[in-house]
């Protein structure tokens, strides 16, 4: 195991809490602050902890519970957070198959130059929102010499049966990552463009590049709620769900404004964007069905939230909500051949003799 968070010895116990900060100093959020007293009263490091404890003591001392429900659907209970899906199982079950997806789509589960360090061991790796964990759980698996740690607002990743070289922590990335800076060698974030509002995206990322070590990566992986080669619905549809989010802050085709968000950022260097194409549909032959069944997935996930826009955008057409999603992954997407692009961004922390200068661009 790596030496970011846990220090290596005989019993494994952490000196004090050298790699939490306290409230008073970084806490920008009332979630953050409980996390950090808790930890700070114990006087150790978080992964002493349970996640299951942690949860218990922030939920009991400020949160009535930390799910609620729509229209049978179970989704976080945070109301510093916009994210519009659902954490309950059928949200579950399609995040791990969207992984698999991706994964054989790209070939590899990141982009960034950080396998010769993962393999050499004492690698720290920090997964922000990493949802049920299937990304970290391979990670782990393959590289064990090297120790990962997810976080998430939902915890849906697995409390107890886990490798050793992985901890997990519920808390809301938006309050301020409760990690001393320069502690991370690789800090991956996937797909969180819709739990970000335009304002709060380069806030985040200072907060990214503050954790990550003088010479570690940080790689984000975005795909646009657009089609390319969309057929007349499938636009009007995905054009609804822009205007949704738009109308919370969240802009659904981040991906060109990403390389800019980075480049603001004055300590970061070697910035890189690759995509691909992901075909939609039967057409596509497998990868396109595995596609298909993800939209099929997603948008049953933000039928609670769509649903009242839909009747209204929709009212010429003579199609229940489910008859106009299959209208699109039956025939649309295979009459026009529709894809998707899904995006990766990635950079290097620049080594600089003023380690904590970390500021955006004017």
């Amino acid at each position: 195991m790596g030496n970011c968070i846990r220090r290596q010895g005989d019993n494994e116990d952490c000196e004090g809490d050298s790699h939490i900060k306290g409230a008073k100093e970084r806490s920008r959020g009332s979630f953050g602050s409980v996390l950090r007293t808790i930890w700070s009263k114990r006087g150790c490091c978080p992964q002493q902890r349970s996640q299951q404890s942690v949860i218990k003591s922030a939920s009991s001392t400020q949160f009535p519970s930390i799910f609620r429900y729509i229209d049978g659907r179970r989704y976080h209970n945070d109301e510093n957070s916009k994210y519009p899906l659902p954490n309950d199982d059928e949200e579950i079950n399609r995040l791990q198959s969207q992984h698999y997806l991706f994964r054989h789509a790209w070939g590899k589960n990141y982009s960034s130059p950080v396998e010769e360090i993962l393999k050499a061991g004492g690698a720290c790796v920090l997964d922000v929102g990493c949802g049920p964990a299937t990304w970290i759980l391979e990670m782990a698996s393959e590289y064990t010499s090297s120790s990962f740690t997810g976080i998430d607002i939902s915890p849906v990743f697995p409390s107890n049966i886990k490798p050793r070289n992985v901890q997990f922590y519920q808390m809301n990335v938006l309050d301020g990552l409760p990690f001393e800076d320069n502690t991370f060698d690789f800090v991956y974030q996937r797909f969180m463009g819709l739990a970000l509002t335009e304002e709060q995206w380069p806030i985040l990322l200072l907060e990214l590049v503050r954790v990550t070590k003088p010479g570690g990566w940080i790689e984000l992986m975005e795909c646009d709620l657009q089609f390319d080669n969309e057929g007349p619905i499938s636009s009007r549809v995905n054009k609804a769900t822009q205007m949704y989010l738009k109308s919370q802050g969240i802009n659904a085709l981040i991906c060109p404004h990403v390389p800019h968000l980075m480049a603001d950022i004055q300590n970061l260097a070697d910035i890189e964007k690759n995509q691909i194409s992901t075909p939609l549909g039967q057409w596509g032959d497998l990868i396109g069905e595995l596609a298909k069944d993800d939209i099929i997935g997603l948008s049953r996930s933000f039928k609670p939230v769509l649903f009242p826009v839909f009747k209204e955008m929709f009212g010429d057409i003579n199609l229940d909500y489910e008859s106009i999603v299959k209208e699109i992954v039956d025939n649309e997407v295979n009459q026009y051949m529709s894809s998707i692009k899904s995006v990766r961004f990635y950079g290097k922390k620049k080594i600089t003799d003023n380690i904590n200068d970390n500021t955006i661009n004017d």
